[in-house]
């Protein structure tokens, strides 16, 4: 993955996943397993409102009334974290309707929606369905997702690219599968989209959403955030070449954890990192974020790009990374203002869809 949109892969996983497993074409992911019930709290929920950009400007939390219907159907979204209550080795949040309402939000859409080609239209008339106008929440398991939105005009026995109508199957109080073959997805009501999935997956999160069925114990998640195995940095952040190898074996060794929550208002993005781990990780980290910060590792190189010292806007984003000890690990935070999310997004993300002006 080039760190060109590796930066802010946390921002975009969603928003760019989101149009492929609807479309389902997807491998299918290794089945869950299961257990008791979901905890509150957990994840990065206790990382403060953004806390300021030093020499950039500052971010004001974001407000905007329009939202609250969004929010309002408490069933809604306890059914995503009943369907989310699932063991699994990674796990992920977000809360696209407050996305949306960002800058940084709005250009990740306009991203998304030009690589989606013409697509998204034919999807739209096929089955009505916008997913980017449409879903205000959504969460992934393993490659389950679940997602939250106002979803009762869509014609989902329509939605398929090959034009085949697909036969509802009602299963328990208020959902419907539309499978074809071994794969497909579920609605529950006409807020709750699964998938996709096997049969069994489907039903088995309609059974918990429905209380027919214990979930998981695992930790809670809000906003947008997740936890995941902390060798997948590698996949977000170039660490150098001669720290990789070394954080790779320990990560695996001690099953280090790494959750994240990305933050985003008008002025910029906030990305928040915790890796549980003890003083060795920490110390590991450490000199991992000082090598990226540098710029360069000592063979000259950085994760997957080309020799060198790395170009701004990357290298300029790197001055706001921020590490830190906490109780039980480290902490990570990088901040990017929206002039950099922009170029680092790259033409796309621009209204007009033309290149993006350097930023001073």
């Amino acid at each position: 993955m080039r760190t060109s949109t590796a930066l802010l892969a946390a921002l975009l996983l969603a928003l760019g996943g989101l149009t492929a497993w609807l479309l389902w074409e997807r491998t299918p992911p290794p089945a869950p397993t299961k257990a008791a019930p979901v905890t509150e709290g957990g994840g990065l929920a206790a990382v403060a409102p953004l806390p300021g950009l030093d020499e950039v400007a500052r971010p004001e939390p974001v407000h905007n009334p329009h939202l609250a219907a969004a929010f309002e159907n408490a069933p809604a979204r306890l059914a995503v974290r009943a369907a989310m209550a699932v063991e699994g080795e990674r796990r992920l949040v977000v809360d696209v309707a407050s996305l949306k309402a960002t800058a940084p939000g709005q250009a990740a859409m306009r991203c998304m929606m030009r690589r989606s080609g013409d697509e998204l239209d034919r999807m739209k008339e096929r089955s009505g369905f916008e997913p980017f106008e449409q879903i205000d929440e959504m969460a992934v398991v393993d490659g389950m997702a679940v997602a939250r939105g106002r979803l009762g005009d869509v014609k989902w026995a329509q939605m398929h690219p090959s034009g085949e109508d697909i036969e509802p199957e009602p299963y328990g109080e208020q959902g419907q599968l539309y499978m074809r073959g071994n794969r497909g997805v579920a609605t529950w009501g006409e807020e709750i989209l699964l998938g996709d999935g096997g049969r069994e997956e489907l039903m088995a999160a309609i059974d918990r959403i429905e209380g027919r069925a214990e979930g998981a114990q695992v930790p809670g998640l809000g906003g947008t955030s997740g936890l995941l195995p902390a060798e997948d940095l590698f996949e977000v952040v170039p660490v150098p070449y001669e720290l990789r190898e070394s954080l790779e074996a320990w990560f695996r060794e001690h099953k280090t954890g790494l959750g994240f929550a990305v933050q985003a208002t008008d002025a910029g993005v906030q990305i928040t990192a915790r890796f549980n781990g003890d003083a060795q990780t920490v110390k590991l980290l450490s000199e991992a974020f000082e090598a990226l910060k540098e710029g360069t590792g000592q063979d000259g190189r950085l994760g997957d790009d080309e020799a060198g010292p790395r170009p701004d806007p990357f290298r300029g984003l790197l001055k706001n990374l921020t590490h830190s000890p906490i109780e039980g690990g480290i902490e990570a935070t990088l901040v990017a203002p929206l002039a950099a999310v922009l170029e680092v997004m790259g033409p796309c993300a621009s209204e007009d869809g033309e290149e993006v002006p350097d930023s001073p």
